[in-house]
């Protein structure tokens, strides 16, 4: 799309700086008496756009990013605590009931950490096709009517 949109502003520029009132004058020469205006000859004004693409291979830098996120799974030892239904007698009515006491111990849990180191990875280069498009503007001034072939 940037080739088009180039096409469009070259071919307006041209169009701004080539207007026929710049190209063709308006018909009088230096050294000519005032009011003896030789009229211009009939032009019309060309405009043609060329677009050359070319095709190049560049090396191109590959820069790692400079921290690389690493993760592991670690085992370590965690407190945990549990509620455990326990039985009580009612030392007074000697009825049963049950309630919930807390229970802590230690488990072995397995935990992901997640460790930001620099990264060590060099920098690389690659290669890498492209097109670019060169646009040429042709601006060219060729007389309106065609001169009759001679016979």
């Amino acid at each position: 799309m940037k080739t088009i949109g180039s096409i469009r502003w070259a071919l307006l520029a041209s169009a701004l700086l080539a207007s026929p009132t710049l190209a063709l004058g308006d018909g009088i020469q230096p050294g000519d008496a005032p009011g003896c205006a030789v009229p211009a000859p009939a032009t019309k004004l060309c405009l043609r756009a060329e677009v050359i693409p070319h095709k190049e291979t560049e090396q191109v830098p590959v820069v790692p990013p400079p921290y690389v996120a690493r993760s592991r799974q670690v085992e370590r030892e965690q407190p945990v605590t549990r509620t455990v239904s326990v039985c009580v007698t009612d030392p007074a009515t000697g009825c049963t009931h049950t309630e919930y006491k807390p229970e802590t111990r230690v488990e072995k849990v397995k935990v992901t950490v997640i460790e930001v180191c620099p990264n060590d990875a060099p920098c690389t280069v690659k290669t890498e096709e492209r097109t670019r498009s060169c646009v040429n503007v042709y601006i060219e001034c060729r007389p309106a009517c065609p001169t009759p072939a001679a016979p």
